[in-house]
């Protein structure tokens, strides 16, 4: 009677492990059903609005070409025509997060800083010091997403000031800096200010919300003015 008491009870155990088990499947399942949805509802109507500023913006250049324009306004179509397609590329790269597909980190920081340079005609650098070293996921992430979010308020309220983006590897610590001098009230090379309504994108609170997110990792945002300019600073562990 004890032997099949026991033997019973370790079917038991192993029926409750197995349907634990089963659970855990289905909310998985479940989860990346729903994030499958969401990725199919942005892309159908990111890829459908961007790709339709596109084709517009793609006319109006060929218009501008045809028709009496200044180099000046052309070049700025020509700008804004490149920077929907990067919206709509990183629209892509988003859709695919939800997927399940990689997400940028530290690696793309380079090209990063070259879409920055070119998209707004702004002398914006990128240095590496220290010896390389493992990251979890998240905190590739963030980074990569605070640097993004520094060049993005730089374009926005700073346009035309130089920028210089710092990676740092320390010993059990990694630091990103993103800082920017006084703009260049007036350009010698004749390159079309940034424009200035940029100031009404987005609702302010990137960096405040990027600070929280690098809380949860055990990482540390600060922002704020240096020398005549603007500096963000992020630390987050190895």
């Amino acid at each position: 009677m004890v032997r099949a008491a026991r033997a019973a009870q370790n079917r038991t155990e192993l029926l409750l492990a197995q349907l634990a088990d089963a659970r855990d499947e289905q909310a998985r399942a479940a989860a990346l059903a729903e994030r499958s949805r969401i990725a199919a509802e942005l892309h159908d109507v990111l890829a459908h609005c961007l790709s339709g500023a596109a084709i517009q913006l793609q006319g109006a250049r060929l218009l501008a070409t045809r028709e009496p324009a200044s180099a000046r306004v052309r070049e700025a179509i020509q700008r804004a025509s490149d920077l929907v397609n990067d919206g709509l590329a990183n629209a892509r790269a988003a859709v695919g997060a939800l997927r399940g597909e990689p997400l940028p980190g530290i690696a793309d920081l380079e090209d990063l800083v070259a879409g920055f340079r070119r998209d707004f005609l702004v002398p914006a650098s990128l240095t590496i010091q220290g010896q390389p070293h493992p990251l979890t996921a998240e905190t590739d992430l963030l980074l990569y997403r605070a640097a993004q979010e520094a060049l993005t308020n730089i374009a926005r309220y700073a346009p035309r000031a130089p920028t210089l983006v710092s990676l740092r590897y320390r010993s059990g610590r990694t630091c990103l800096t993103v800082q920017n001098r006084a703009a260049d009230p007036d350009p010698s090379d004749g390159s079309l200010p940034a424009p200035r309504d940029l100031t009404t994108i987005g609702g302010g609170h990137g960096l405040a919300g990027l600070s929280e997110r690098l809380e949860r990792v055990g990482g540390t945002l600060h922002a704020g003015p240096h020398l005549d300019g603007w500096q963000v600073d992020v630390d987050v562990p190895a």
